[in-house]
């Protein structure tokens, strides 16, 4: 799972050549692997999940769909976690859930357009996610409030998104 969504995901591609049912192995997992069918499954059982926080990372689903590697390594991982992300969106997901990164906010579009260069889900997300101006900035900024923000400004086939990252 790390692996996955990390910059090296040599171990997640060993470990699903050598056992193809873990992509399967739980919902973040179906997530990073864009197993579209068991996220769809596990979400019709329990559809709360879609807002867990889920191991390792601590994570909703959204973010492990949007950040895994397989994005750019995997045209047909690609696909999977494409459609992982719409079954999400379609459940209720937040599309501005976000983990940190020292004092930044780690954003589902600041994935799919700054990492994975996927045009296709960054408009998915960009017509999801409220921008500045549009609720994100109210109340306190950043884990300890400290008021720290940067504006980023992500462009993918011509089209401008912008979000604060705190």
């Amino acid at each position: 799972m790390r692996s996955a969504c990390s910059s090296d995901i040599r171990t997640a591609r060993i470990l699903l050549t050598a056992e193809p049912t873990l992509a399967r192995h739980d919902l973040a997992t179906a997530c990073v692997t864009g197993e579209a069918e068991e996220v769809r499954g596990r979400l019709a059982r329990d559809p709360a999940a879609v807002h867990r926080k889920l191991a390792p990372a601590g994570w909703e689903p959204l973010l492990y769909a949007c950040f895994s590697r397989f994005l750019r390594a995997s045209n047909e991982r690609a696909r999977g976690i494409i459609q992982v992300v719409r079954i999400l969106l379609a459940a209720g997901a937040d599309p501005n859930v976000c983990w940190y990164d020292g004092e930044f906010r780690e954003l589902p579009i600041y994935a799919a357009a700054g990492i994975a260069n996927s045009p296709e889900l960054t408009r998915m997300l960009g017509g999801q996610s409220r921008g500045p101006g549009r609720g994100m900035d109210q109340g306190p900024q950043g884990r300890d409030g400290a008021g720290r923000s940067e504006t980023v400004t992500l462009t993918a086939s011509g089209e401008s998104v912008t979000q604060s990252r705190r």
